[in-house]
């Protein structure tokens, strides 16, 4: 199995430091032409890989231009939060408790819940998900159904079975 390159080890919202003028910003990927966006005082940068090499590989990155003294801060990879594949968008008895305060349907709580999953899914990196909508009357999995349909970021998806569906996303 092939090594990592440094950028591919890196999160979405990794800080990383730009080796021309010890800038800090947010890394935001990765261009289809491999450049770094690379997000700095708020705004969006374009860079070569080559701009940020250095740094990640040294042990102890040298001082930023512009500061006085102190400390250079090092870089922390955030955990990933665990999410499971799953959804099963059944109430219970915590989802019974939120909606006394929803303002909206019960259906409009489980769908929410649904994109909320999505959502989580999506900066989990998770490839294939489930949702469990139930059999009922199948007003619940029309509803998801047409929420995966116009999604930007799901692929596709399809029927498991009555109570259940699949989906793929654009991760």
């Amino acid at each position: 199995m092939a090594s990592k390159t440094w950028f591919e080890e890196l999160w979405i919202g990794d800080l990383i430091r730009r080796e021309s003028d010890g800038a800090v910003g947010k890394f935001e990927g990765l261009t289809d032409d491999d450049l770094v966006r690379f997000k700095y005082e708020g705004q969006i940068h374009l860079e070569a890989l080559s701009a940020f090499a250095q740094m990640l590989h040294n042990e102890k990155p040298s001082q930023p231009k512009g500061t006085k003294s102190g400390k250079v801060k090092k870089f922390v990879r955030r955990e990933r939060e665990a999410v499971e594949p799953k959804i099963d968008l059944h109430l219970t008895p915590e989802d019974e408790r939120q909606l006394d305060n929803w303002p909206g349907s019960e259906l409009h709580y489980q769908i929410t819940k649904c994109e909320k999953f999505i959502a989580k899914a999506l900066k989990a990196k998770l490839r294939d998900i489930e949702i469990i909508h139930g059999k009922g009357d199948g007003i619940l999995r029309a509803e998801v159904l047409e929420l995966l349909g116009s999604h930007p970021e799901v692929i596709s998806w399809r029927i498991l079975h009555a109570g259940a569906t699949s989906a793929r996303l654009d991760v």
